[in-house]
């Protein structure tokens, strides 16, 4: 068993690259201690169960994705926490991405949005979070795929091939893709979105 946790751990530190290049992945988003795995068996209305009664938005356009947003607070200001899925997470909208946002949102988007309250600890399972420095980010993310005026683009994709541990059993093989976008304000994190999807 601990062989098999060490191969497939191994799998994905090789293959997590961004063009060729060792990439960090976000995987999941943590909000008052609890942790929220993008891809996993989490939807939007089973997070309502935690989080509290919020609208769930359906798409405007084919490429959108259904949303759901919840408002907080933490010691530098308010900011929203938007949950995401598309069609690959099927009708029930299982959780694919998030945004975290400190733009201030419109008074039709705020009015979708239930409160959280004060939180200080949302964060990814890599450490990212809102007012983290650009040399922090970079640090922990790589060199980005693309960077424009204070924006950073990520992208990774993971391969796992199918391996038998030394126990005899098998790991499936499988694909996942995402990616991070962040926008900056004054070298400073103040906008991440982060999408992990697979097959």
């Amino acid at each position: 068993m601990v062989i098999r946790a060490l191969i497939i751990s191994f799998a994905l530190l090789v293959l997590a690259t961004t063009n060729g290049r060792q990439a960090s992945v976000v995987r999941a988003l943590f909000i008052k201690g609890t942790r929220l795995a993008l891809n996993s068996d989490l939807t939007l209305t089973s997070l309502q169960q935690t989080f509290g009664p919020t609208a769930l938005v359906a798409p405007r356009h084919h490429d959108d994705p259904w949303s759901e947003c919840y408002s907080a607070l933490d010691s530098i200001g308010p900011f929203t926490i938007r949950l995401q899925s598309d069609e690959l997470g099927g009708p029930e909208h299982v959780l694919l991405g998030f945004e975290l946002n400190r733009d201030r949102a419109s008074d039709l988007k705020a009015r979708t949005c239930a409160s959280v309250g004060v939180v200080y600890d949302v964060k990814t399972d890599n450490g990212l979070y809102l007012g983290m420095p650009v040399a922090a980010l970079l640090k922990v993310m790589g060199r980005p795929a693309r960077t424009t005026e204070g924006n950073y683009s990520f992208e990774f994709r993971e391969v796992h091939q199918r391996m038998t541990d030394s126990s005899g059993k098998t790991a499936e093989a499988y694909e996942n893709w995402g990616s991070v976008e962040v926008k900056t304000v004054h070298g400073r994190v103040h906008r991440l979105f982060a999408w992990y999807v697979g097959k």
